[in-house]
This record gives C-alpha cells, sequence and structure tokens, in this order.
C-alpha cells in the first residue's frame, strides 16, 4: 500500500505567495482600468489637470482589490495583509510610472502611495470581514 502525501507549504510560505499573487492581480486590475480609462478619455474632452486624479482613483481600486484578496488568502489581521500587500503593488506600479513617465517622477507619486496604502489597508479589513471562520 502505498500513501499519497499531501505536498503543503509552511504557512509563511503561503502567506508571502498570497501577498505577492494578490500584488500581480491588484497591478494588473490598476493596469486595465487605466487602459480602460485612457481609451474613454481619449475620445472624450476632458482636461488635462483631472488625469492624476483619474489614475490615483484607479490606483486605489486596484489596492483595494489587492488588500482584500490578500486578506482572504494570508492568515494575517485584515489591516496587516493589506499594508503588506500595498508594498508589492506599490514596486510594480513604481515600475509601470517609472516607465512610461520616461524616468521622469514628481512629487504626485507620493500621494498616489499614501492613496495606495489606504486602499490596500480597507480592502483588507473589508476582505478581513468578509472571511469565513471556522
Amino acid at each position: 500500500m502505498s500513501r499519497k502525501r499531501n505536498i503543503s507549504f509552511p504557512n509563511n510560505t503561503n502567506n508571502i505567495l498570497g501577498i505577492l499573487i494578490s500584488a500581480l492581480i491588484g497591478t494588473v486590475f490598476t493596469f486595465l482600468l487605466t487602459l480602460i480609462l485612457s481609451y474613454i478619455i481619449s475620445k472624450t474632452s476632458v482636461l488635462p489637470a483631472y488625469l492624476k486624479i483619474y489614475f490615483s482613483i484607479c490606483v486605489g481600486l486596484g489596492s483595494i482589490v489587492c488588500g482584500f484578496i490578500s486578506s482572504k488568502k494570508c492568515n494575517y489581521k485584515g489591516v496587516i495583509s493589506g499594508v503588506l500587500s500595498s508594498i508589492p503593488n506599490l514596486i510594480l506600479i513604481f515600475f509601470i510610472i517609472l516607465i512610461f513617465s520616461d524616468g521622469q517622477l514628481k512629487l504626485d507619486i507620493l500621494i498616489i502611495f499614501f492613496v495606495s496604502i489606504l486602499s490596500s489597508s480597507f480592502g483588507g479589513i473589508v476582505g478581513a470581514n468578509t472571511k469565513r471562520r471556522k
């Protein structure tokens, strides 16, 4: 008789994988929202002054998704998993901004980072509150 072993990762590895996967999903969500919004803006006459606000909203919504998924996948509390998932999300968004801005970074990025951290924390809290308890 042969026994089948279930391969499982240690708890910390599952938490790290959950954070990285949620950050990737949040970044892709942000990127898709930005593409959709860019298409809509190109077809309308929107003032360029509002573009930073629109992009901040896209980053905020993507960060909410990131924090929500992270709190579902991890064993941490909602705020902690949200903040931890915002770090790789911010790194990915930073590199996307760096690529599309031709290396010119401005002070507005700090506002985007602040929005992302707050949104990820909020998403983590919402995700933790909707998690099924055993």
